[in-house]
């Protein structure tokens, strides 16, 4: 996420050739950002060599974990639902984790559930190459989770599950999953894209 965005700031100086005449209104990252117009293509590309050596692409091992996971996957639901903290006590076993299983499957009441998408092979292949652009890790304390991945194996088992909370950059996931937990905060995008439409409550 850092290295993205220091990359995408050395590309951002050139809007500022709008904000020349209004210098004193730049703040210090601004003046930073123009001074890198001073630069030559090669200092620029120097530059984000520097900034690639300091926040590197995901690790091998990560790209591995997802793959050697996915292989095992034939197919993805994806709930929206209620945030759980408003839930009735009696629907759910420890708020802080996910539980709701009976059976086999996903045991959410109707009343909660906002979306449901189940993907089809290449919207599986989309999401795990999102996921191996890496982890966002700038939690809060909120934990107000309305997502809830599930991933099933061939014989229609669940096999690992992540709850997430868009919010505050928190997540809970079954064992199988740790190694790319983390990497679904990428995803809101592709959920939009997919069809979940329910990411907070109306006011």
């Amino acid at each position: 996420m850092i290295r993205n965005f220091l990359i995408l700031s050395v590309f951002m100086c050139f809007n500022l050739n709008a904000q020349e005449e209004n210098k004193n209104d730049l703040n210090p990252f601004h003046e930073l950002l123009r001074d890198t117009l001073k630069m030559s293509p090669s200092e620029r590309k120097e530059l984000i060599e520097m900034i690639e050596k300091f926040y590197p692409k995901p690790s091998e091992k990560l790209c591995f974990a997802i793959d050697d996971f996915y292989r095992k996957v034939s197919k993805v639901e994806i709930y929206a639902y209620l945030d759980r903290n408003e839930w009735d006590e009696n629907d759910y076993e420890n708020y802080r984790y996910f539980s709701n299983f009976l059976n086999g499957k996903v045991d959410i009441k109707k009343k909660y559930i906002k979306n449901k998408v189940t993907l089809d092979i290449a919207q599986i292949e989309s999401m795990k190459s999102i996921l191996k652009k890496g982890n966002i890790n700038n939690p809060y304390k909120c934990y107000d989770p309305r997502h809830l991945i599930v991933y099933y194996n061939s014989s229609n088992q669940i096999i690992g599950h992540i709850e997430l909370c868009f919010d505050c950059n928190t997540s809970h996931s079954s064992k199988s999953v740790e190694s790319f937990e983390l990497c679904v905060f990428n995803l809101r995008p592709f959920f939009k894209e997919i069809g979940i439409t329910y990411f907070e409550d109306a006011k």
